[in-house]
């Protein structure tokens, strides 16, 4: 199966073992919103120009995509990245509900609902075989430790890793995990980019990073 951006950074997330995301919630939800702004450009519904999306969108039936559609065409004016991080993240719930969703259907995780103190509800969600994120991670290793040529989608994700702050997520000790910052910050973080694929991955590093500045200060 062909894992959406998103979903691959829900697996990537997610703690195998007590099935919570493990990057904090500020981040996380941010960073998702970035994923699906990514994937949409992977796939060609959306275009930068001037640091603007330009939409292009067909509709697919999908709930979420087609909210989302609507909602870009129907803006009157190109918006920045960073305006529309900011407005789909407010449909954060929507969007975690899709993919995690999508995941559950595909039989790639299980869903368990359950309840702190027998009152409070929460959710879990654990893989049924680990090494599909054992998979995403050594490819994410072999492109920032071995010098393997990354795919437009790894790319992506090693982004994604750099604007979450999730280096711990696929570093097996502390000297490791400063060294794949280190890499992330060479690959993703160079201020010349020679390409729109650099360049939409790093308006929305920026945007995030920028969203949760604003978020963590609005709560001071």
């Amino acid at each position: 199966m062909e894992l959406s951006l998103p979903s691959a950074f829900i697996i990537l997330a997610l703690n195998p073992n007590k099935g919570r995301i493990v990057i904090d919630h500020l981040h996380f939800r941010y960073t998702l919103t970035g994923a699906v702004l990514l994937d949409l450009y992977a796939s060609g519904e959306i275009t930068l120009d001037q640091k603007k999306i330009i939409p292009s969108f067909k509709r697919n039936g999908s709930e979420l995509h087609d909210m989302i559609a609507e909602k870009m065409e129907s803006a009157g004016r190109n918006w920045s990245i960073s305006r529309w991080l900011q407005v789909l993240t407010r449909k954060r719930k929507e969007i975690f509900n899709e993919y995690t969703g999508s995941l559950i259907r595909s039989g790639i995780l299980t869903h368990e609902r359950k309840y702190f103190l027998n009152i409070i509800p929460y959710n879990r969600y654990y893989m049924r075989d680990t090494r599909l994120r054992m998979e995403i991670i050594s490819g994410i290793k072999d492109v920032l430790l071995h010098g393997k040529q990354a795919d437009k989608k790894q790319i992506m994700l090693i982004g994604l890793v750099r604007a979450s702050r999730a280096y711990g997520l696929i570093a097996g000790d502390w000297q490791e995990r400063m060294l794949i910052r280190k890499r992330c910050r060479e690959i993703s973080g160079n201020d010349e980019f020679s390409t729109e694929t650099d360049q939409i991955i790093r308006q929305v590093r920026l945007a995030i990073a920028a969203a949760v500045a604003a978020s963590a200060a609005a709560h001071v």
